[in-house]
């Protein structure tokens, strides 16, 4: 179940005044929850479920860092990405003045269906609505 809560949106917009919905979360899996998990289901121990995790994870880093589009099969992929303020001219743009974000950013596999598109990692999931955010600012961390 996929908690939601409902918010208005006061901005100076087309929405101005209408209530929309926002998914929350109770908590957090790490890469060692997922480790443990792994290993109740396999043959593998914890410290090769780890290992294989950690060196994943350094794999999709070097992909990145050689600019390269990070497939994960039907689950989405992984992309290199920049945001940052505009320059008058191609000339004047300076990567330290204008640049203010380089990251990384996954997107999902979707699949059209009949009302818009649907995420397969969270194809089935159901929604109830709760009160407000189930985290505070600085919990993703």
């Amino acid at each position: 179940m996929v908690p939601i809560y409902l918010y208005q949106d006061t901005r100076r917009s087309i929405g101005n005044g209408l209530w929309y919905a926002k998914a929350t979360h109770y908590g957090i899996v790490t890469l060692d929850d997922i480790a443990s998990e792994v290993e109740r289901n396999c043959s593998l121990k914890i410290s090769d479920c780890l290992a294989i995790n950690r060196e994943f994870l350094e794999v999709i880093g070097r992909g990145l860092r050689n600019s390269q589009k990070v497939q994960l099969g039907k689950m989405g992929y992984f992309k290199p990405s920049i945001s940052g303020t505009g320059a008058v001219s191609a000339e004047g743009y300076r990567i330290q003045e204008h640049m203010t974000r380089f990251g990384v950013k996954f997107v999902a596999q979707k699949r059209k269906v009949e009302k818009g598109y649907v995420k397969p990692l969270i194809e089935g999931a159901e929604t109830k609505i709760v009160p407000g955010p189930l985290w505070k600012k600085g919990d993703d961390e």
